[in-house]
């Protein structure tokens, strides 16, 4: 695959040698190949800065969504990568590769060209969604510790610690990215180096994040559960009691009266209050089931390129012109811009509020074009109203005159006119 030289596409080795294709500071040869692969990024990018300023903008028309620290946790998500996918279309777009001198270069290669910026966004969605599983989990399994000592302000703290770590962490490999020869390449000091980054970072970015979030949504799903079967069990119980309730009334008072009475029942609980907690538990199962889903296709995506990272760190062979390499890349690419289809898909409150912000600009669209519809009605009426009415006969002199180019002859007879 002919793209810069990045942890999506490593050179060949760790040495000098640069990836084939690789021209002038990363510059990538022009091939068919290349072209498909440009148009493909470019789809996706687009798509992603589509998919998730759509979902910024619904939370920003609806701060009401934003009360729930779930809802806080993914309006994040949304914007991070938002960012990640105007970073990567600017990355695959930049075919425009000055000369630069040696210090600027290796400024550029660190902070641009090695795409460190890309990978401390990747890292910090990452944690932000591990961050958003263990609050769903908290919150579901530890109802009163979540209550007491979940806010909104800790909330933003742990989303600052997320960036703050990605950027540190992710340092090293702007770090090993060194700028030679018109070319930005990764250096490793030696390939132990190489082999203790390639396994600290398939755990740090990937396998412990994908261990606390398996945890956390089989707990969910497990709990969950247990809460819908003991539910059914709870309404089943009441709804014999109330039966048994009717029974006996109706019995003493046919024996106390000699005939049948119609039989109040017992309430066990409110209905109210019953369809109250119903909607909730049901609303926590589908913010649980969205989530589960976003969590799976995270895994989806980054699992085969993780392993194909792993594997080519501890000395394995990787073929980066090959079909399956190229498919790791474009899963990796379409995590940005997937989420925003999962939430118009799963998430119900998201949908109400998208359907009511679809539904107002609608309105706003027709309320303009019917004023300018009625506008345009009204000028028109007047003016058929004015072309209908006879001009006095001053004006009418004139417009005679004027049509006439003020001929001299014509203009004794507008002399007249005017002294009568």
């Amino acid at each position: 695959m002919m793209e810069n030289p990045s942890r999506t596409t490593m050179m060949a080795n760790s040495t000098a040698q640069s990836h084939p294709g690789i021209d002038t500071l990363g510059t990538s040869l022009h091939s068919t190949d290349h072209a498909a692969l440009t148009g493909v990024n470019v789809l996706i990018g687009i798509l992603g800065i589509l998919g998730n300023s759509t979902v910024i903008l619904v939370y920003l028309v609806n701060p009401k969504m934003t009360r729930s620290l779930t809802s806080v946790f993914i309006f994040h998500q949304s914007f991070i990568d938002l960012v990640s996918s105007f970073i990567f279309l600017a990355i695959r777009l930049d075919r425009w590769r000055p000369l630069l001198s040696s210090s600027a270069a290796g400024i550029f290669c660190k902070l641009w060209y090695s795409e460190y910026l890309l990978w401390v966004l990747v890292m910090t969605s990452t944690l932000n969604l591990l961050l958003v599983s263990m609050e769903r989990y908290v919150c579901i399994a530890h109802a009163v510790f979540h209550r007491n000592h979940f806010t909104r302000k800790k909330a933003k703290f742990s989303m600052l610690i997320a960036w703050l770590f990605s950027l540190a962490y992710q340092a090293y490999w702007a770090v090993v990215s060194i700028a030679v020869d018109g070319k930005c390449e990764p250096r490793w000091i030696s390939g132990a180096m190489q082999w203790f980054f390639g396994i600290l970072t398939f755990c740090v970015e990937y396998l412990i994040p994908l261990v606390l979030m398996t945890f956390a949504y089989t707990s969910i799903i497990s709990r969950l559960n247990q809460r819908r079967r003991v539910s059914a069990l709870y309404e089943a119980s009441a709804y014999n009691l109330n039966t048994e309730g009717k029974s006996e009334t109706s019995l003493s008072d046919s024996n106390s009266t000699g005939r049948t009475q119609p039989a109040s029942p017992r309430p066990i609980t409110s209905s109210s209050t019953t369809a109250r907690q119903d909607m909730y538990s049901e609303a926590k199962r589908n913010v649980a089931k969205t989530l589960c889903i976003v969590f799976a296709t995270y895994v989806i995506c980054w699992t085969p390129t993780e392993l194909e990272y792993l594997v080519y760190n501890l000395g394995g062979s990787l073929d980066f012109d090959g079909t399956f390499h190229r498919v790791t890349v474009v899963l990796v690419l379409c995590n940005m811009c997937v989420n925003p289809i999962i939430y118009a898909l799963k998430y119900r409150e998201f949908q109400k509020s998208l359907k009511r912000l679809l539904a107002t600009c609608s309105d706003r669209v027709t309320r303009r074009h019917l004023t300018s519809q009625a506008g345009s009605d009204t000028e028109q009426f007047k003016l058929n109203k004015l072309s209908r009415s006879p001009l006095p006969p001053i004006k009418r002199a004139h417009n005679q005159a004027d049509n006439l180019a003020m001929s001299d002859e014509f203009q004794n007879v507008i002399i007249n006119v005017d002294k009568s």
